[in-house]
């Protein structure tokens, strides 16, 4: 009998061995990119054969979304699988502290013995950003790799694609594009200015054409390199081992695309191509599937931690795709977008995948002046040809302030053109989606409602997270309350009680509708009845935009010389808000050039440009 009970043992412990195999996965980053151009999705004039590959041996996801239409702000919910306006994360390239127990979900992974790599971007948006690096990756450079690894070891590796990035595709000038993107693309996979079809928010014009080709050229440019990474994990004999992901870490650089709240600059590609010795961690379907299943950024770690065997963190806010604890799919998603760069910002969405609906608390254009993108040759085309009245009426939309809320629905109008939220055949819709957004506002405890000068306040104590998690739900339902009349048309006299709260942050928002609707009374109240700075300049703007008090030109002058950065740029943001106007404060612009805040600098230089077409500076390389 003995033997017989040794090879059962011995059967027992060999099945207890592979069952604790995990897989490696790969994940493979497109800078900036929106499925509309990648071939598998439906563009025939794309050149992704690689891209295109992955989708035919994998599963092609038709409605993933990045958090955020920025890529700091989305990969600071990738690295922690939180949303961001829950962290406290959510500005551009912020530098908020997050609490020490947060950790980056490659941690967990290496505490499984994997080894982890990220070649080679990092842009977590907040001030722990070099912890959780250490944390996070055995190497995180440009020469990271899974070729590093321990014999046997499985591994998590990181590929960041650049040439996707706006830089290339819009911003750095159209003869780096030339030598360094177009002529290193092979010939064959060149895409001519002839060859798509225009967005119908732009003009097809040849000059619109030459500098849209860039997007897809750009794109064809890394589906060689994605291509070239293939071939590696082929030749070493990885393949059969390793998951891939392949998607992007936000919606198109294009003008009305990247930055904007509304699919175009959150939808993303997202395909997972799953071995064949790893198809039962497959819910979906057969290679070359595809799945509606809804996907957010903040699925991604806790996907990952799945694959190896663990639970979610406690703090995040994603769930499971696959593996042992993959959980039941979401009916919603939200997405949000705070300030980036110089430009403001505060709007949040929902989506079930067909329809998106988007909330502005802060209405702006659609193109706002952002220097990054107003460098660019297709940026100051559109502006140039707006300027002299070759645009048609859904082109100049994107000049003129957003209403406050917008419903597209992505199957019938999938370039958005068509807003929605006012049709009352879509009441219900709106209703809906509105009620389920606001309440998920409130659950998550979303810190960011807060102006950025209150998060920072609150870093000097704790954490926005932190500080997010212990409020109570009537004060969140009070900001919400406040930051939602004050973005709605039409006078509301709950403003003017508003106004007198003895919360800095309500106060804000109250001050917030009395500088921008010109419709309210403003003669009840004077400058000192705003202590809070930001109310105060937001109530100051007003009071000069629309009634040319004196004292309050000296008041957001004085804001715009401030020794802190957030009130400096926030005063420079309510002047360049004027217009023309704006010329009554060139004296302090001047001044502000020599800031030595990025975002001050660049705010003051849109300005001028915006006043008197002064050149603006080309970034980065020539």
């Amino acid at each position: 009998m003995r033997p017989v009970i040794l090879a059962c043992l011995s059967a027992a412990l060999l099945l207890q061995s592979e069952s604790k195999e995990t897989p490696n996965v790969l994940w493979i980053t497109l800078e900036d990119t929106s499925p509309h151009f990648i071939g598998c999705y439906g563009d025939s004039a794309a050149r992704t054969p690689n891209i295109d590959g992955l989708a035919d041996r994998g599963i092609r996801f038709t409605r993933a979304f990045a958090n955020a239409p920025v890529c700091s702000a989305a990969r600071s919910t990738i690295i922690t699988g939180t949303l961001n306006e829950v962290l406290g994360t959510g500005h551009h390239r912020s530098a908020m502290p997050i609490p020490d127990r947060i950790k980056g979900f490659p941690t967990f992974l290496r505490e499984a013995n994997y080894y982890t790599s990220n070649n080679y971007k990092t842009d977590y948006s907040t001030s722990d950003a070099k912890r959780l690096i250490q944390e996070s990756w055995n190497e995180s450079s440009g020469q990271a790799g899974w070729w590093k690894r321990g014999k046997e070891q499985p591994f998590f590796s990181v590929f960041n694609f650049n040439d996707t990035h706006q830089s290339r595709t819009m911003t750095w000038p159209y003869a780096w594009y030339r030598e360094n993107i177009f002529n290193k693309t092979s010939p064959e996979r060149r895409v001519s200015d002839k060859a798509f079809a225009v967005p119908p928010f732009y003009p097809d014009t040849p000059e619109i054409r030459r500098h849209f080709a860039r997007v897809y050229n750009c794109i064809a440019r890394t589906d060689e390199q994605v291509g070239d990474l293939l071939a590696r994990l082929e030749s070493e004999g990885l393949s059969d081992d390793t998951i891939i992901f392949c998607y992007a870490d936000h919606g198109e650089a294009m003008p009305r695309g990247k930055a904007n709240p509304i699919a175009l600059g959150y939808r993303v590609p997202f395909i997972i191509s799953i071995p064949e010795k790893w198809k039962h961690l497959n819910p979906w379907g057969p290679p070359g599937s595809t799945s509606d299943e809804l996907i957010c950024f903040d699925d991604l770690g806790p996907t990952m931690l799945s694959l190896v065997g663990r639970k979610p963190a406690p703090w995040m806010t994603g769930r499971p795709l696959m593996g042992e604890h993959r959980s039941a799919t979401r009916p919603y998603i939200f997405c949000s977008r705070n300030r980036i760069d110089e430009s403001a910002g505060c709007s949040r969405s929902i989506t079930d995948g067909r329809f998106i609906y988007t909330r502005h608390f802060l209405p702006a254009p659609e193109l706002q002046y952002v220097r990054y993108f107003d460098v660019s040759d297709i940026s100051q085309e559109l502006r140039g040809m707006h300027r002299e009245g070759e645009l048609n009426e859904v082109q100049t939309r994107l000049f003129e302030d957003q209403p406050h809320e917008v419903l597209y629905d992505l199957e019938s109008d999938p370039w958005e053109i068509e807003n929605l939220a006012a049709d009352p055949a879509h009441a219900e819709k709106v209703a809906h989606l509105r009620s389920t957004l606001f309440e998920h506002i409130i659950t998550s405890r979303d810190i960011m409602l807060c102006p950025e000068y209150e998060l920072i306040e609150i870093s000097r104590k704790s954490t926005p997270y932190e500080t997010g998690q212990a409020a109570k739900p009537k004060e969140l339902r009070h900001r919400l309350y406040a930051a939602d009349l004050a973005s709605r048309p039409g006078v509301h006299r709950e403003i003017l009680k508003l106004a007198r709260s003895e919360s800095p942050v309500i106060t804000y928002w109250a001050a917030t509708a009395l500088g921008r609707v010109e419709g309210y009374p403003r003669d009840p109240f004077k400058l000192e009845d705003f202590p809070y700075p930001p109310a105060r300049i937001e109530f100051a703007a007003g009071r000069y935009h629309f009634d040319q008090d004196p004292a309050a030109k000296a008041e957001l002058e004085k804001f715009a010389r401030s020794f802190d950065p957030r009130l400096r740029l926030h005063a420079l943001q309510r002047i360049q808000s004027f217009g023309q106007k704006a010329a009554d404060f060139t004296e302090v612009l001047e001044h502000s050039l020599k800031s030595r805040d990025l975002d001050c600098r660049n705010s003051a230089e849109m300005s001028l440009h915006m006043l008197d077409q002064r050149p603006i500076l080309e970034p980065g390389p020539r």
